[in-house]
């Protein structure tokens, strides 16, 4: 039985619209260290912004309560230090972005081209968190964003309830010592094969040259010391979410990161359950774009 293409590939809404029909409701996206974004630097969520359902919550405890993280959607930005819900010192940084709740390790970041200038504290102040849990606004999430400089750890300790409902994790890690005393890629992972997801791919890699002596050498930087690491349910898990949840995955999947394989095992897996034709409709969505 031929089916009618679901899509065309990359074009248009894609699949996040093309599935709402079907059963897999609005998104909400929580985006936990947001910023405001440029058109040159959009989040990994954008394309989930073209649909009309989708909301984003953002957290940042430093910005306008008004501010939107990215242009276009539907948005509500809380000034909300997310964390383990006590009270920590935070550290602002000579460039913002570098700005923690953790102490940079100078002499290790002096170790790489112009690293530790950017991470330069220039104030500090104690400030109160708050675990995610606690906030009502971020219940029901589909997509979890993190983003805070080394605290990625105590921020998903206190989101322990988010976790159930959310199906893709994308948060920076750490792949050496660059805040002190912070987890690096493999705790991140460890914590979230007990939550039940699985490490999927990186993306967004941070590299630096190697300092030698007074300079750096080499036509391009090598050393790579942090990334966006992606996590989607693992096998188990997977065969126990809800039609709605697999086609809210599968949307995420293909219009953020255009992992197809993923996408067509939850339309699959959704087939299963409700007797429709999906995943074959996906597929003839990439015979009809060739």
């Amino acid at each position: 039985m031929s089916s009618a293409p679901l899509i065309l590939a990359g074009a248009g809404d894609g699949l996040t619209e093309a599935l709402r029909p079907h059963g897999s409701g609005d998104l909400l996206i929580v985006d936990v260290g947001a910023a405001e974004y440029s058109e040159a630097a959009l989040p990994a969520y954008a394309a989930l912004l073209r649909s009309p359902g989708t909301r984003v919550v953002g957290f940042d405890a430093h910005a306008d309560a008004q501010a939107a993280p990215a242009p276009g959607g539907q948005f509500v930005m809380l000034p909300y230090a997310i964390g383990d819900g006590g009270t920590h010192m935070f550290r602002s940084c000579a460039a913002p972005m570098t700005s923690s709740l953790f102490e940079p390790n100078i002499p290790w970041l002096e170790r790489f081209e112009n690293l530790a200038e950017l991470c330069r504290v220039v104030d500090r102040a104690s400030i109160d968190t708050i675990p995610l849990d606690d906030v009502p606004e971020a219940r029901g999430a589909t997509f979890l964003k993190v983003d805070v400089q080394g605290a990625t750890l105590m921020v998903l300790g206190g989101a322990r309830a988010v976790l159930e409902d959310v199906v893709v994790v994308q948060t920076e890690v750490e792949f050496g010592p660059i805040y002190q005393g912070t987890p690096r890629f493999g705790d991140v992972e460890r914590f979230l094969a007990s939550a039940g997801f699985a490490f999927h791919h990186f993306r967004d890699f941070g590299t630096r040259r190697e300092m030698s002596g007074t300079s750096a050498f080499g036509a391009r930087a090598t050393r790579q010391l942090w990334a966006d690491a992606v996590f989607v349910p693992d096998f188990e898990r997977m065969d126990r979410l809800s039609p709605s949840a697999l086609l809210r995955l599968a949307a995420v999947a293909h219009d953020c990161y255009d992992v197809q394989d993923l996408a067509h095992a939850c339309l699959v897996r959704f087939d299963e359950a409700k007797g429709s034709q999906l995943a074959a409709a996906y597929r003839a969505s990439f015979d009809k774009a060739e």
